[in-house]
């Protein structure tokens, strides 16, 4: 069983030439800039002595989503100055996207702090992004037990997870899916750093156990199956009856009838749709 590729992180800083270019709805021979544009840029390149400093030089931009953008920035570089008085100035933002970014913020660099309660109760206050900021809080942590190359051992790591799991569950499960999120994060960072999908990796673990984690390599094996092949100019749809072992060449995995399963309903769903 060949490895799969790492998988790519998802970045939370948007600041990158592209990113700003599509946010501010240039293409590359674009040089006209509205009054709102120019300023955001200047704003984001400046550097500010103070992250209240910053937030407010972005409240003159008109643009709703340009301002918002301006000031998550600036609220992004004081965490990574190390937070200061960015708790307070959470409490000053008026209720919205940037307040609950704040608390984000604010919940990451207690955090980084050993502060645990204290970040959970920021991460309480951060709106839609409660559940997201709550898995910031423990996924470093469970990735270093699970995400390690070559067969992961689930069985020997599941004690230490259920201890990372009680530690946060008091903290954050009346208001983030924390139930939801954590046992099949778990999993998954085992079968992506172990670079493939082995359901044989599961045998040991009991119940309930056994059952997340097998549902956990199927559901990488699924993530991983349209770019695989597509990487290969492949189309599952000319393929005569794809199986797990057929497509080990492009998509490592130890071959499983469940694997089988999950290739008929993606056959069965997306090549039908396909000639209607």
């Amino acid at each position: 069983m060949r490895p799969m590729r790492a998988p790519i992180r998802a970045q939370r800083n948007p600041w990158r030439i592209w990113g700003l270019m599509g946010l501010l709805g240039l293409g590359c021979e674009t040089t006209d800039l509205s009054s709102d544009q120019a300023l955001y840029l200047q704003l984001i390149e400046s550097r500010v002595d103070s992250v209240a400093e910053g937030v407010t030089a972005c409240s003159v931009i008109s643009s709703s989503h340009l301002r918002e953008d301006c000031q998550i920035h600036m609220l992004q570089v004081g965490a990574g100055r190390g937070g200061s008085g960015l708790q307070a100035l959470c409490t000053e933002i008026e209720p919205g996207r940037v307040e609950s970014e704040c608390w984000f913020l604010a919940a990451e660099v207690a955090k980084g702090k050993r502060q645990y309660r204290e970040a959970a109760i920021f991460c309480e206050q951060s709106g839609a992004f409660a559940s997201d900021c709550g898995q910031h809080l423990w996924q470093t942590a469970l990735r270093r037990l699970a995400h390690r190359k070559g067969p992961p051992d689930f069985p020997g790591n599941v004690a230490q997870a259920q201890a990372l799991y009680e530690q946060w569950e008091p903290l954050l499960g009346a208001f983030t899916d924390i139930e939801r999120r954590f046992w099949p994060r778990f999993y998954s960072n085992g079968y992506e750093g172990g670079g493939g999908v082995d359901l044989t990796w599961c045998e040991g673990l009991d119940g309930e156990h056994r059952e997340r984690c097998e549902v956990a390599g199927v559901e990488v094996y699924g993530r991983e199956l349209a770019p695989r092949l597509d990487e290969h100019q492949i189309d599952l749809c000319e393929l005569d009856s794809p199986t797990s072992e057929t497509l080990e060449q492009w998509l490592p995995a130890r071959p499983h009838a469940r694997l089988d399963a999950l290739l008929m309903e993606r056959v069965a769903n997306t090549c039908t749709s396909k000639t209607e």
